[in-house]
């Protein structure tokens, strides 16, 4: 098999790619805490799919559940399409389609919107029209006014047993920082560093309502993963400090940037959401 077979655009890039990957699972392997180290990538922009998948298993077992994910992006490469391969079902929610159209049979309903404050509670509560309207997980991922909608989402009442947040990789903990609220906020327009919030301020906001850190993605280092305290049983092999479970980005971040932008074909995307 060529190198540029494994989606890339050359063969120079492919190697990047592979020292990369070696760097990643050196990372991980190396992570003081043990949930880390299930990450792995299928269709997640980092190694949230392996992550996703093992506190979904220890939650719910192979019965698969329900999840949101606002930010679902081009249907290609998010945080929960694998989980449809799954047996899950769910809604995605984002200002752009698909790059393909979904399934009849789809096990996943779009909903095509820009998210803001006004709608995002009105989006969560009826986006059952096929679905039940309790959800197992929910991810927020928008690059911006993140921390915002998941605190208006919590404060409604709504308690999925599994979040998935992004937070701001400038600001390690114990550092707070919260993006000011923008509901015309597009990311870049202020500077890069410019979006969301740090993880210790996602740590501080979830406490409030029942939700404890379990794992960062270390591929990335921009995804957390918090559970409701009721499941935190199973999850005792997870460290209590923020500083053991926290994820700053690697070198590892190259690899988006060396290959092909789509991360599985529309045709495989179709499969997984209509069996």
């Amino acid at each position: 098999m060529r190198l540029e077979w494994a989606g890339f655009k050359s063969p120079e890039r492919a190697l990047l790619g592979v020292v990369a990957a070696e760097i990643q699972n050196e990372v991980r392997m190396r992570h003081p805490n043990p949930l880390a180290r299930y990450g792995q990538k299928v269709f997640s922009q980092g190694d949230e799919d392996g992550i996703t998948a093992e506190i979904a298993g220890r939650i719910f077992g192979p019965e698969g559940g329900r999840f949101i994910e606002f930010g679902s992006g081009n249907g290609l490469e998010n945080n929960t399409l694998f989980l449809t391969s799954l047996g899950w079902r769910g809604t995605w929610v984002d200002a752009r389609s698909p790059n393909y159209p979904l399934p009849t049979s789809s096990r996943v309903t779009f909903v095509e919107k820009r998210i803001t404050l006004d709608n995002v509670v009105s989006i969560f509560e009826s986006s059952h029209e096929r679905h039940d309207p309790h959800y197992d997980l929910m991810s927020m991922d928008l690059d911006g006014n993140d921390y915002h909608l998941v605190a208006a989402v919590l404060k409604a009442g709504h308690r999925p047993s599994i979040l998935m947040v992004e937070y701001n990789v400038n600001f390690p903990p114990p550092a707070q920082f919260v993006m000011d609220y923008d509901a015309g906020h597009v990311y870049g327009q202020k500077g890069p560093d410019y979006y969301g919030a740090s993880l210790a301020s996602y740590v501080h906001l979830l406490e409030e309502f029942g939700y404890v850190l379990v794992c960062c993605a270390t591929g990335m280092g921009a995804n957390a993963f918090f559970v409701r305290d009721q499941h935190m049983h199973l999850f005792a092999d997870v460290p209590s400090e923020i500083s053991e479970i926290y994820a700053a980005p690697s070198a590892a971040c190259i690899v988006p940037l060396t290959r092909n932008t789509q991360n599985v074909s529309p045709t495989m995307a179709q499969h997984l959401l209509s069996h």
